[in-house]
């Protein structure tokens, strides 16, 4: 018999268990009651957990699952041009929308940005976009996200190209764009997140783009608060002040009483407008 056929043929007979323990007083009745109500704990308990198990959901790979923190300098949480909020309690139907300049194959991560919940979202390997608009979904809140408690503001969610858009970058990919019921009609800003390995004393950023891989500044911020580590991070972009193509985002940092420091390029493609 199977832990669950025990389980559920436990739970009514504890009642008589126990009835049988205080007229006997017996010590092997007191065993048994004590079995079958672990069990029937075990069932509760494990139920609850496979609702949330990291597991196949059609299109994509999604759950809580223990991922070891790198020790990679940067981390890319997130990189994204729209992001509809979302609550708690809310069931609805996420999908994405990202542009490509080519044909790749694509990685659609998610993640919990604070890295407690161990929460994971992977779209199924192979999975591959094309040329110009792409879209990635449904991706119910309702299957994980929602028992597991997380909102808009807990997750971050990246596009990663398997293709170099430009040559020397530490990481390429397509700004993500999250919707469930209004879909964006504009691209005004991206948001940035990562996590660094190390407390930065300095750190400033800044967007490159140029033909024939020629890149000048277009875009360049110093910040007064100072990445920490282990710590999410946020950085924006204005979008108005990108040309349309490849760009490349250059984070640059000191470490904090230590050698070396944050030097890391994240390379994607400015679409001016969401006309698909």
């Amino acid at each position: 018999m199977s832990l669950n056929q025990i389980a559920s043929t436990a739970a009514p007979t504890l009642g008589g268990l126990l009835v049988a323990t205080i007229r006997q007083g017996s010590r092997w009745c007191v065993r048994i009651l004590l079995i079958a109500v672990g069990l029937f704990s075990v069932h509760v308990v494990a139920t609850g957990q496979d609702r949330l198990a990291y597991i196949d959901h059609g299109n994509r790979m999604e759950g809580l699952i223990v991922v070891p923190r790198n020790k990679l300098p940067v981390t890319l949480l997130s990189f994204s041009g729209y992001f509809e909020p979302f609550g708690v309690s809310d069931s609805v139907a996420l999908r994405l929308v990202f542009y490509l300049p080519l044909n790749s194959e694509v990685e659609i991560v998610a993640q919990d940005l604070d890295g407690q919940s161990q929460y994971r979202m992977r779209s199924k390997p192979g999975y591959s976009a094309s040329l110009g608009w792409n879209s990635f979904g449904p991706w119910p809140t309702s299957e994980v996200l929602q028992p597991a408690k997380l909102d808009s503001d807990s997750i971050g969610i990246l596009a990663q190209l398997r293709t170099d858009l430009i040559p020397g970058a530490n990481q390429s990919v397509a700004p993500v764009f999250l919707y469930h019921s209004n879909a964006p009609q504009e691209i005004k800003k991206y948001l940035i997140v990562f996590r660094p390995e190390y407390t930065q004393s300095s750190f400033e950023y800044e967007v490159l783009t140029g033909p024939g891989g020629k890149l000048t500044s277009v875009e360049k911020h110093t910040t007064g608060a100072m990445p920490v580590a282990g710590k999410e991070f946020e950085i924006t972009l204005d979008t108005s002040k990108i040309p349309e193509g490849p760009a490349l985002l250059r984070l640059s940092g000191q470490n904090r009483n230590r050698e070396g420091g944050i030097a890391f390029n994240i390379a994607f493609y400015h679409r001016r407008t969401l006309r698909r």
